[in-house]
């Protein structure tokens, strides 16, 4: 069972890190736009 909540809280934790990061780059990109 830990290893089970181990994993999902890596796969978890690892999703949104890229998800916020893309985020940063197209207002990033928008801004140098402008």
């Amino acid at each position: 069972m830990a290893t089970d909540m181990d994993e999902s809280d890596t796969e978890e934790h690892e999703r949104p890190v890229p998800s916020k990061r893309q985020c940063t780059k197209l207002v990033d990109s928008d801004h140098n736009e402008s």
